[in-house]
């Protein structure tokens, strides 16, 4: 989340919950971070080059209008007790493609001089009395996803560059960034659109976070991880969020198959019903929103970020014991196949919930694992573990989404059901 910018300073950037101006304008103001220092006011416009197909770009050669960014910026200098020195800027405005528009409304904290810790003290006193999110792509970025028209696009996991010879710090970093930085983009495209798929692929990726955890916990020493519970309401209304979609989905095939051949009293019946579900989708979407808006989801964020570029380090074990493997490829190989083993050795036709929840669980870490490690992983055992944990998954998934439709269905259906 902390990058450097054009001009090689260090910067990290911060979303904004989409207010009035001069409404954000006067809580930041009143922070205990800015309420002291004299606000700088400034125009900012500038026109980006390329081609059509953005072939330019590649090469580093930019001709052709492509987009623009137009905002308000006011910026503030902060001198900070350890002597660092940090430009806070808020910029208020829009990227325009064509016709295409989406807003910005961003805080951003650029290391002037100092150590970077100052940026994530600064962001987290900030995030006290004002929602924010940490931001993972540019303006240049976003500019870039909207004159291409996938601004609001589904962020899914992406692959990790990652090395044998690597080491041990610099491979946890960089694979639990991924997944922390696919969670993040998800929760931020989230506050502007309905789509389902968003909404799944944020869950997706807090989940290969926390899977992430338990796949490096025996490898590294890290600091004291941050609390996670300023996250858990947020979470919960996501899953039930998430189920609702299933819902949705599930009751959408059959109003499709009772109008062929056409059944007009079933097919009013759950068309109806359809309605019920996406107004009842519509008032948790809000309720997600509302939570997000709450500074405490943000901080916590913050504090996960901070944990993950500064709170890792190779040497010592997570339960106190020294640990440095010359090779970390082997001790993680052996932790996958302690999943692995524990899978194989649990019944697959075990009936309670609890089972297979469990189960359910450690197939996801298994596919997560291979999929992030799949570089420096045996190919051959990357298969056989991958379409194990996939089978699996698949299978108590589909009976936990099914059961859980059932579960929605039952209580919010009024009146005779569609037999």
């Amino acid at each position: 989340m902390v990058i450097q910018n054009h001009s090689g300073k260090i910067e990290l950037v911060l979303s904004l919950p989409l207010k009035e101006q001069v409404v954000l304008k006067r809580q930041l103001s009143g922070t205990s971070v800015l309420k002291n220092c004299k606000a700088l006011y400034l125009a900012c416009e500038t026109q980006y080059f390329d081609s059509p197909l953005h072939s330019l770009r590649q090469r580093q050669v930019e001709i052709e209008p492509c987009f623009a960014t137009e905002y308000d910026r006011t910026r503030w200098t902060v001198q900070v007790p350890d002597g660092s020195q940090v430009q806070v800027s808020f910029d208020f405005g829009h990227i325009t493609a064509g016709v295409k528009t989406t807003p910005i409304c961003e805080l951003a904290l650029l290391l002037l001089d100092g150590a970077p810790e100052s940026l994530w003290r600064l962001a987290h006193e900030l995030a006290q009395s004002i929602a924010v999110l940490p931001m993972i792509s540019s303006k240049t970025q976003r500019g870039y996803l909207l004159s291409q028209g996938k601004m609001l696009a589904p962020v899914y996991a992406q692959p990790v560059k990652l090395g044998r010879g690597m080491k041990v710090q610099e491979l946890i970093q960089r694979v639990l960034a991924e997944m922390l930085g696919q969670f993040i983009q998800n929760l931020g495209i989230f506050q502007h659109t309905q789509n389902s798929e968003v909404v799944h692929q944020a869950r997706v990726g807090w989940r290969r976070f926390k899977s992430g955890i338990h796949l490096f916990e025996k490898t590294a020493y890290w600091d004291e991880m941050p609390d996670l519970q300023g996250l858990d309401f947020a979470l919960a209304l996501l899953s039930d969020l998430r189920d609702l979609d299933v819902a949705i989905a599930y009751v959408a095939l059959r109003v499709d198959s009772e109008s062929k051949p056409a059944s007009p009293d079933k097919l009013q019946r759950w068309s109806q019903f359809e309605q019920r579900l996406v107004k009842k989708r519509q008032l948790l979407q809000a309720q997600v929103l509302a939570a997000l808006d709450q500074p405490i989801v943000g901080a916590t964020i913050l504090e996960i970020g901070r944990w993950v570029e500064q709170g890792i380090a190779p040497g010592k074990a997570s339960k106190g014991k020294f640990h440095k493997p010359k090779n970390v490829v082997p001790v993680l190989k052996r932790q996958i196949s302690h999943w692995v083993e524990q899978l194989s050795a649990r019944p697959r036709d075990a009936g309670d919930s609890a089972t297979q929840h469990r189960t359910r669980i450690l197939s996801k870490r298994l596919r997560y694992a291979v999929e992030a490690l799949r570089p420096i992983l045996p190919s051959k055992q990357v298969k056989m573990w991958h379409r194990m944990a996939m089978r699996l998954q698949t299978e108590i998934g589909f009976n936990r989404d099914l059961f859980t439709v059932m579960e929605i269905v039952a209580s919010l259906w009024d009146g005779d059901n569609a037999s």
